[in-house]
């Protein structure tokens, strides 16, 4: 089975309501895939069974249960609702019986845009060429050896850094086929918690509610180019950290801003 990004995320279609993933081990990090690689997976089921290119998703929302681990899991979706411009869908993800992620999704067609404004400036980042590409160690996560990461600004896990965020240059080392929806949707969950930054070790922690809004459909951009992400925290309270996640394409829109609840298990 190949590994590449476009066959780790893909939803194999078995019937209208119901689709099947198998991520290998290079996605994981720790007992599951990572989750970018999961909310592309639902994200890409839900988008087959609205079955409708005027309709590009706009807003994912996922409660992760439990890591989605090596023995496969089955996707099943259902489409609520199919209005004039919107369809809105609901699924869940199983491994075996048991259910790995709760998901709900919002498909649109354009809207009115005479009051569109962008004010959310990427980062001043330095030149990519002036950072040092993350090292890959015994405690890094599996899956970041997909990816080119350059951090350019904040701090990497466990480096007792004054803030919590980082923001960092990457892509995907194997150039995939196209940068869609999915794409965005994995890259932009790349970067450790926000959180970690600030401790001065290594903690367990895992995401239990993520939702994101995907402001742009980036056909047009070249997926051999690098994305810039930001991770922050700025509410952490009873062992949850509240993260904002935002990604700008290399031309600096802004792709997706995304949230997520994170649980500080040890």
């Amino acid at each position: 089975m190949t590994a590449s990004w476009d066959a780790a995320f893909a939803a194999s279609k078995v019937s209208d309501t119901r689709f099947d993933v198998h991520y290998p081990e290079k996605w994981f990090q720790g007992p599951g895939a990572f989750g970018g690689l999961v909310f592309a997976s639902l994200g890409h089921a839900m988008a087959q069974a609205v079955n409708d290119p005027t309709r590009p998703l706009r807003n994912l929302q996922v409660q992760m249960c439990a890591p989605p681990g090596p023995a496969g899991q089955t996707i099943e979706v259902e489409v609520v609702r199919s209005g004039g411009r919107v369809s809105y869908t609901r699924g869940l993800m199983r491994s075996g019986d048991k259910v790995c992620a709760i998901v709900s999704g919002v498909f649109g067609g354009p809207m009115a845009s005479d009051l569109d404004e962008a004010k959310m400036p990427m980062p001043t980042m330095p030149p990519i060429d002036d950072i040092t590409p993350m090292p890959i160690s015994r405690a890094t996560p599996i899956f970041l050896e997909q990816f080119e990461v350059h951090v350019g600004q904040g701090g990497k896990p466990a480096s007792s850094h004054h803030e919590a965020m980082a923001a960092a240059w990457i892509k995907l080392r194997e150039t995939p086929h196209a940068w869609d929806p999915w794409l965005t949707l994995g890259l932009v969950d790349v970067l450790w918690p926000a959180i970690l930054a600030k401790s001065d070790t290594f903690r367990r922690v895992g995401t239990i509610s993520f939702s994101v809004n995907l402001m742009d459909h980036p056909a047009h951009l070249n997926p051999a180019d690098r994305a810039v992400v930001l991770s922050e925290s700025r509410l952490t309270q009873q062992g949850y950290s509240d993260e904002k996640n935002i990604i700008w394409g290399p031309h600096g829109e802004v792709l997706a801003i995304a949230h997520q609840l994170v649980a500080i298990i040890q």
